[in-house]
């Protein structure tokens, strides 16, 4: 996994909350996370800066061709954290985009530290698991 890449888009939807490129950044994330509850539409890829977009597709190529494990977890790694898997409800939550596949409202566990965004790190291809 390219790490950086993987933080960078996380950061965009903490960072940015709201715009079309944190929309796009959450839809990747969301699909890699459960894309049967969250299907991402491709298209949405467009409103990405060059930038943002390198680092999907890069994502994206990771999870796809060598997944070692899911990309919430990923982020609890690279954190120390354990909670990436709630934080990734929330942004379903916080989307309205993503109706299909979001719980309510009263099921998600309130987050310490609301918005989280992670100190990038050097490009990781390949971790070890």
């Amino acid at each position: 996994m390219n790490t950086r890449a993987l933080i960078q888009l996380w950061n965009l939807t903490q960072l940015h909350p709201g715009t079309s490129g944190a929309r796009a950044a959450a839809g990747v994330l969301l699909g890699l996370y459960n894309g049967t509850r969250f299907p991402f539409d491709l298209t949405d890829l467009r409103v990405l800066d060059s930038q943002y977009l390198q680092a999907a597709l890069e994502v994206i190529a990771a999870d796809s061709s060598r997944c070692q494990m899911e990309v919430h977890e990923w982020l609890n790694r690279l954190s120390g954290r354990r909670d990436f898997g709630q934080r990734f409800e929330h942004l379903a939550w916080e989307y309205q985009t993503f109706k299909r596949g979001r719980c309510k409202r009263e099921y998600l566990t309130p987050l310490n530290a609301p918005q989280l965004h992670l100190a990038e790190q050097p490009a990781t291809q390949l971790a070890t698991a």
